[in-house]
Formats: C-alpha cells, structure tokens, sequence
C-alpha cells in the first residue's frame, strides 16, 4: 500500500507523487503488488490503474449510516434515533449493498472502479469498509445500531460484494 488514504489534489499529482517510490519498488521487486487507496474525491483514480497499481476503496457509504457524526451525539443525544438497514438518509434515499455499489461522494463508484481496474489489468477489493460501532449500548455510538441492524448490514454487504465478486477486508 503505497499510502493510507492520501487526498492528492488531482489523477496526475497522484501518480507524479507517488511515480518515484513505485518504480524504485518495480526495480527491486518487479511482481510486487503495489496498491493505492482510494478513500478522497476529485479524481478518478484511473491514472494510478495505467501504471499497474492495484485500486483498495474505502467503503464508507452511506457516511451518515457508516460514521456517525460523534459530536453532534455528545452535543445532542436525543438527536440521533436508531438507524435501519437498508438506511434512509436525510434526503430520502434509501441506501442497501447495491446503492453502495452505485452511488458515492466521489467523482467513481465502486462498480466504475472496478472495471477501471479489470480494463487495466490490475486487482481490485474493497479495502476497508463497515460501520463504526463499539457494542450495543456502548459509550461511544450508543444509539447507533442494534445487533439485529449490524447483521442485516453485514449480510447484505457480504452477499452483495460476493455475487459481484468484489473481494475484500473489513476495516
């Protein structure tokens, strides 16, 4: 990995960034997997894909669903209500495994970047994803999500990131 979760401004700062330390890695080690996060918007991230570096999305979507906003909790309790899967946001979208797969607050989708990666040759996996959580009724997101809530996700994101056949790695 070549960073955790980098916000470089655009496709080719990205690569110019990051060109040096994969060609010294190519030139020691040529069958190496080099692999780059895709975590912040604003580019596509095809750029690193032409350069034969494997693509890992963070997958955090929904965000309201996946990471809570804590400080509004700790200003507001009463504020937050337990969420649902599949989760309705404030717009009135309702997201499931397959919205996730569609839709995102980047410029890809993950279903985009994966044929990204297949028309490049290179891999592709979901390398973190999940929803925040330290136990029902736990200290900090309490209010967040019930056992019965997490397994409906979990299940359905398994299910769907498999029949996609998506690999993966919870984070």
């Amino acid at each position: 990995n070549l960073m955790n979760e980098p916000a470089p401004h655009n496709d080719k700062a990205y690569v110019k960034a990051y060109l040096p330390a994969i060609k010294a890695i190519r030139s020691a080690y040529a069958d190496r997997v080099i692999v780059a996060d895709i975590h912040s918007g604003n580019i596509s991230w095809e750029e690193m894909a032409k350069q034969g570096v494997a693509l890992s999305y963070h997958l955090y979507e929904p965000r309201d669903f996946c990471v809570p906003d804590m400080y509004l909790y700790a200003k507001n309790p009463s504020a937050f209500e337990k969420h649902n899967w599949p989760f309705k946001d404030k717009n009135g979208v309702v997201w499931d495994a397959e919205t996730c797969l569609n839709k995102s607050d980047l410029p890809v989708t993950v279903l985009q970047l994966k044929k990204i990666a297949e028309e490049n040759k290179v891999g592709f996996m979901i390398g973190e994803w999940g929803c925040f959580y330290n136990g029902e009724g736990g200290v900090l997101f309490p209010f967040a999500y019930t056992n019965e809530i997490r397994e409906q996700f979990f299940t359905d994101m398994i299910q769907t990131l498999d029949a996609y056949d998506i690999g993966w790695s919870y984070g």
